[in-house]
C-alpha cells in the first residue's frame, strides 16, 4: 500500500511541476524560476504572486497564446 502512495505522489508532483512551467511559460517567464523559488523560499512568495498575474497577449518566446486556438483544439 506504501509503494502505492508513493508512486501517486510522484506523479502528483511531476504533473504540478509541468504545469506551474506551462503557466511561467503563459506569463513570458522561464520554468527555472520554479526552481529559484525552491533553493530560495523568500522568492516561492514572489513567485506564487506572479502567478496570480493575467498571461502575456498573442505570442511570447515560448508559443502561441492558448487562448487564440479554437475551441476544439483545447479539447
Amino acid at each position: 500500500m506504501t509503494l502505492i502512495k508513493l508512486v501517486i505522489f510522484c506523479l502528483c508532483i511531476v504533473s504540478s511541476f509541468s504545469i506551474l512551467v506551462r503557466r511561467l511559460h503563459d506569463i513570458n517567464k522561464p520554468g527555472w524560476l520554479l526552481i529559484a523559488g525552491m533553493v530560495f523560499p523568500p522568492f516561492l512568495i514572489i513567485l506564487m504572486f506572479m502567478l496570480l498575474f493575467p498571461g502575456t497577449d498573442g505570442a511570447n518566446k515560448y508559443g502561441r497564446d492558448p487562448k487564440s486556438l479554437p475551441y476544439w483544439y483545447l479539447r
